[in-house]
This record gives structure tokens, sequence and C-alpha cells, in this order.
């Protein structure tokens, strides 16, 4: 946890985006805002990897120093390799991932689409079926308090005969029209 501290602490010196070159600020400020997540996640294999980037790499060239041509072309080499280790990891990062995995070892994206959707259908139908289950439960308990003659005519009571009365006639709507048979469905 020292260690972690000490490092965030060297490597955030020297690349907060206010102590670096004007040239170098919005890459000062990607490499500061890396440091705090690895800082804050406690990461200290990506502290210690910023602060040896920052420390041995100069990513940035600080105010006032001026360098020659190849001084700048080491510069500029080390902030390309920097770039290049970071890309890297998180392209293995991602070869690592379960959804690359699965998409890679895709052969027909029309099926895995239609398979999904199929999959989405069923979750909301479950849903559906749960939610309208529910509701059904709370207005038979509704009405079976409602059923105590102390409660008949509160607001809620009213409403809630009126609704169980709907409710009732339209399941016998239904029931009467399933069980007629299939022609007179389609006439009617």
């Amino acid at each position: 946890m020292k260690d972690l501290k000490r490092l965030y602490r060297e490597a955030s010196q020297r690349c907060h985006p206010d102590r670096v070159g004007e040239e170098d600020q919005t890459r000062a400020a990607e490499v500061f805002v890396r440091l705090q997540a690895a800082y804050r996640n406690n990461d200290l294999d990506a502290v210690r990897a910023i602060h040896c980037a920052v420390r041995e790499g100069q990513l940035f060239v600080g105010h006032g120093m001026v360098l020659s041509d190849a001084e700048s072309l080491r510069h500029a080499i080390v902030v390309l390799r920097h770039d290049l280790d970071h890309l890297a990891s998180e392209i293995q990062a991602l070869r690592a991932s379960e959804t690359y995995r699965t998409l890679k070892d895709l052969a027909d994206w029309d099926a895995y689409f239609d398979e999904q959707r199929l999959t989405l259908d069923d979750a909301v139908l479950r849903l559906e079926d749960d939610r309208a289950a529910r509701n059904f439960r709370a207005k038979l308990r509704l009405a079976q308090h409602c059923s105590d003659p102390r409660y008949r005519l509160t607001p809620n009571c009213l409403i809630a005969g009126s609704l169980l009365s709907k409710s009732v006639l339209f399941l016998k709507k239904k029931l009467k029209r399933l069980s007629k048979p299939p022609s007179e469905c389609l006439i009617a």
C-alpha cells in the first residue's frame, strides 16, 4: 500500500497537466486520468507501469526545456512505444473477453441474432406473465379485504369492486369465445 501511494505521488507530479509543456497537456491529461483510475482501483502494476513510463521514458517535456532534434525523436519514440504498449494491452484484454470469443466463433450471424431475439421474447413473456399474476393476486387480496363488511364502502373497495366485476365480465366473454367452435369464431 505504501508503494502504491509513493509511486502514485511521484508519477502524478510528473504527469500532471499543469506541470508539462503546452504541447503535451492533452497527452498528460490522458495519462493522469489513467493513473488516477489505477490508483483508485489499487492496481499497483498499472501505477508502477505508468510511473516507470513517466520517469524513465520522459513522456513529457518540462517547461522551458529545449530539445535537440535527436532528443525530440527519442522523445517521440518513447511516447509512441508507450502508446503501442497501451494499445497492445487493450487488444489483449478484448481478445480475452467472452464477448470477443463468442463473436469470433460465430458462423451464422443471422441465426445467432434470431436465437437472441427468441430468448429475449421468452424473457419478456415470462416477465409479463409474472406481472399479470402479481396484479391478479393483488386484486384477489383486495377483493378478500373488501368482502369484509367493515370495508365495503371505502373508496378503495368501491373501485376494486368495479374493477373486479369488469375483470370477471371480460374473462366470461373470453371463455365464451373460446368455447365456440372455430367456424363460429371466424363469423363473429
